[in-house]
């Protein structure tokens, strides 16, 4: 056999090995089509004003919360270096107090407090390194969401609830970590902002969500 010949079949053999062992990188058109998304983590909902005006005499104040849960799932399309995404998030958590700052108090009380949103999200990934397993990315997006206090109790009475409803944002920066050609694990941070509401001159203020979730990507 010819010296070129067996460095042709050594090399042919090479790579045979190293695709067994270590398996070929996922290219950026494999990537390409539909994906199911679905994780979950924790939700800080953050301090959210009131404004009563209803009466003789204006009262405010904030309703202030614990931290709670936060989940997401829904389906999203990868165009290779960027993604769409069609999901419903659910944040979570009670609510501690009510402030009122006429009275400079801060009442306890308790009760459930839920959002729940429809967003279109936009991903992109900050690097073009296809051979990579770990790809940072960042996205944006705006949906509809909706913010229920339920089941509120003040010293033992039970006033009810209330709820609010608005066009809504999220930001995103996370992770996303190769596990298969066909799953990834993703790792990020989220800041939803739902705008307020009036309603007979009760205002409810803007109520923001900070939240970590972690989870998994699975082409379809």
């Amino acid at each position: 056999m010819h010296l070129n010949n067996r460095l042709l079949m050594a090399g042919i053999i090479c790579t045979s090995l190293s695709s067994s062992l270590f398996g070929s990188p996922t290219k950026a058109d494999d990537k390409k089509g539909f994906y199911l998304t679905i994780g979950g983590g924790l939700a800080a909902i953050q301090d959210s004003e009131w404004d009563d005006r209803r009466g003789s005499t204006a009262y405010s104040g904030e309703l202030q919360h614990d931290s709670g849960f936060s989940g997401e799932l829904g389906v999203g399309y990868d165009y290779g270096r960027s993604s769409i995404e069609i999901t419903w998030a659910r944040n979570s958590g009670d609510l501690d107090a009510i402030s009122v700052d006429q009275a400079g108090i801060a009442v306890a009380v308790s009760g459930g407090v839920t959002q729940d949103g429809v967003f279109v999200t936009g991903l992109y990934e900050l690097t073009e390194n296809t051979d990579s397993k770990i790809t940072p990315y960042i996205g944006a997006g705006l949906g509809i969401n909706k913010t229920e206090w339920d089941n509120i109790t003040i010293a033992g009475s039970n006033v009810g609830g209330g709820w609010v409803s608005n066009v809504a944002g999220q930001v995103k920066v996370g992770t996303a970590v190769e596990m298969s050609e066909t799953n990834d694990f993703y790792l990020e941070g989220v800041y939803s902002l739902q705008g307020g509401y009036t309603v007979d001159n009760f205002e409810y203020g803007s109520v923001n969500t900070w939240g970590i979730r972690t989870g998994f990507k699975f082409r379809i």
